[in-house]
């Protein structure tokens, strides 16, 4: 069947316009439908979890005593100090002129009041 009028012809085009869109929110309204009985069942089952008891967890378990390192306790620096202080031992005997000016006074202090306090340290005081 033909349309006689351009009027005729733009309804029949309006029709299957309106068919086609009517057919694409259908189907929007399925997805949309199928979307929502998604988020209700993720709702139902989280409700479930969380009105539900609380589950069985293990006992907690008692953290072991920090370890105390004392100062007989091997560090990675124990060697580089008994190599050191070895080294100073031996350059003891060599004439201080040569170690004039390689250090100022205050660097060779504070090595120096490191040595003392730890000469003065008790072995339990240090731990």
């Amino acid at each position: 069947m033909s349309p006689k009028t351009d009027e005729d012809a733009e309804s029949i085009v309006d029709e299957v316009e309106w068919a086609a869109m009517d057919a694409k929110d259908q189907e929007y309204q399925e997805w949309l439908r199928r979307q929502q009985a998604v988020q209700k069942r993720i709702k139902a089952e989280a409700g479930s979890i969380l009105d539900g008891a609380p589950p069985n967890l293990p006992p907690p378990t008692t953290p072991p005593e920090p370890q105390k390192l004392g100062a007989d306790t091997d560090w990675a620096e124990t060697k580089s100090f008994v190599d050191a202080v070895k080294e100073l031992l031996e350059l003891r005997a060599k004439p201080v002129a040569r170690f004039v000016g390689m250090f100022s006074p205050a660097e060779l202090r504070e090595v120096g009041d490191f040595l003392m306090a730890v000469a003065a340290a008790d072995k339990e005081e240090a731990a």
